[in-house]
């Protein structure tokens, strides 16, 4: 489990609505964030909000990614502006305190939901197929997917903990 708690030296000081507790957010931070396309960002956002444990102070922006160029200039301007981030996906596995986490949430929509199917690099046969996913595939959706088309083969993930994922 992530617990949110690293350190954000910063000059700008900023309530939060919710709590009224004192969250640092870097010079023009907010501002750089709302001049991407393809993301919707969210200020001061609670981390029970965004967790299966409803558990979690405000963080300083949760951000909806759509496309990889979008990700590439989020993560540019956060690491300009000195911003810590994390990916996150359903929240199952994350837990943060009552004074909230001075950083940003990403979480992966749009084109990362897709799946995608191709033959068989070298043509040596019909009946094999590359299925990758974008890393906002849900697990679930992704055995779903691969039922509905009477694709076999992926079988022997189910069980097993995948980086942070219990497939």
């Amino acid at each position: 489990m992530w617990y949110f708690n690293d350190p954000l030296p910063t000059k700008k000081i900023r309530m939060t609505p919710t709590t009224k507790k004192t969250m640092y957010a870097p010079d023009n931070f907010y501002h750089h964030l709302q001049v991407i396309d393809d993301i919707d960002v969210h200020h001061d956002v609670p981390l029970s909000s965004l967790t299966t444990m409803g558990v979690g102070g405000p963080v300083l922006a949760a951000v909806d990614v759509k496309t990889i160029a979008a990700l590439q200039h989020v993560l540019r301007t956060l690491t300009t502006c000195g911003v810590p981030w994390r990916v996150i996906g359903r929240g199952s596995n994350i837990v943060g305190g009552d004074n909230g986490w001075p950083g940003c949430l990403l979480r992966l929509g749009g084109e990362f939901l897709a799946i995608n199917v191709t033959d068989d690099p070298d043509g040596a046969s019909s009946d094999y197929h590359t299925i990758s996913s974008g890393a906002g595939v849900m697990l679930p959706r992704f055995f779903g997917w691969c039922l509905q088309q009477a694709m076999a083969g992926a079988e022997f993930l189910a069980g097993i903990q995948i980086g942070r994922a219990h497939v």
